[in-house]
């Protein structure tokens, strides 16, 4: 009897009970903690998980999920965990704890503008983090005037004296101009000061061999326009008619 019973059980649910297996022993490294400012990055993570140990089941997916989420995350989806969906069960629960915990386009800027900080980033560090809050749709510019705002006085600048470089370059030039101004202590401070006047030495040089080049464009275009060989015979050939009237005759004796 009790072997009838088991072997109806698995006949019935052989997926489930595979899945279930594969997700107690399969999955060998620690599941990450719930990340409050990106779930759907976390979910995406989770999902290569239950990839890698061939979960495809919704209702074991969701029922793993109901198992990592803290008092807070349940309270946010209170309603679906006491009245689960009969289709999908999964997926509506991570679409809801998306939605319900993602932050909306204002509110995403007013965070950029309000709270976030440099800390102890790197200025590259803190444009990436900033980009990814704010999202593809905030402007280039908003995004510049924002990160200019929140790094050291005097990076700012030396930064601000390049109105038009790319971001991504300020970027870089920022970063090493925080390396020389976290110099260990030890170092002298006219060593420093000379780091400081060497790196903006560089950053000047860089500006007007931009400049050169832009210059040269232009020369290069003009050069080529007037020594074009039709055009040359023509002004010889006027000089030559201007100089041969302004020439007197002389009689013949």
């Amino acid at each position: 009897f009790f072997f009838i019973l088991w072997h109806r059980r698995t006949r019935l649910m052989p997926e489930t009970f595979n899945d279930t297996t594969r997700l107690s022993y399969g999955i060998s490294r620690p599941v990450p903690q719930f990340w409050y400012d990106k779930p759907q990055l976390w979910f995406a993570m989770i999902e290569a998980y239950f990839n890698r140990s061939r979960i495809k089941v919704e209702e074991t997916k969701y029922e793993f999920i109901l198992s990592v989420l803290d008092d807070k995350l349940a309270r946010e989806v209170e309603d679906i965990i006491i009245n689960p969906p009969e289709d999908e069960p999964y997926t509506k629960l991570k679409t809801e704890l998306i939605r319900r915990l993602s932050l909306s386009q204002d509110q995403k800027i007013q965070r950029l503008i309000q709270q976030e900080e440099l800390g102890d980033r790197k200025p590259s560090q803190f444009l990436r983090h900033l980009r990814s809050l704010a999202g593809p749709v905030l402007d280039d510019n908003i995004l510049r005037s924002i990160w200019l705002q929140r790094l050291p006085t005097h990076t700012q600048q030396i930064l601000r004296a390049h109105p038009t470089m790319r971001i991504d370059d300020l970027a870089v030039i920022a970063d090493s101009i925080s390396e020389v101004t976290l110099t260990p202590v030890i170092a002298s401070t006219t060593d420093h000061d000379n780091a400081l006047t060497k790196l903006i030495k560089q950053v000047k040089d860089l500006s007007k061999k931009v400049a050169g080049l832009t210059v040269g464009n232009k020369y290069q275009h003009n050069s080529r326009y007037n020594t074009n060989p039709a055009r040359s015979r023509g002004r010889s050939s006027s000089r030559r008619r201007s100089f041969s009237r302004s020439r007197p005759f002389h009689k013949m004796c």
